[in-house]
C-alpha cells in the first residue's frame, strides 16, 4: 500500500495487483507498471523508505 500512495504522489503510472504465478512475495501484492519505468520507481520507492522485496520483468507472450 506505501507503493501506491508513492506513485500517485509522484504521479507515476501503475496499479496494485495480486503476485503473478511467476514471482513469490510475501505480502501477496505487486505493482504493475511498464519496464521502462523501473529506475524510476526504484527511485521513488528509496526516496520514500518504502521496502522492496523484488523487482522482477515478466514478458507477456502473444498467442496467434
Amino acid at each position: 500500500m506505501s507503493c501506491e500512495e508513492c506513485c500517485q504522489r509522484r504521479g507515476l503510472g501503475g496499479r496494485m495487483i495480486p503476485v503473478p504465478g511467476e514471482v513469490a512475495a510475501g505480502c501477496g501484492l505487486a505493482w504493475k507498471t511498464a519496464p521502462e519505468a523501473r529506475e524510476e520507481l526504484a527511485a521513488a520507492l528509496e526516496a520514500d523508505g518504502v521496502p522492496v522485496e523484488a523487482m522482477t520483468v515478466i514478458e507477456l507472450l502473444e498467442f496467434r
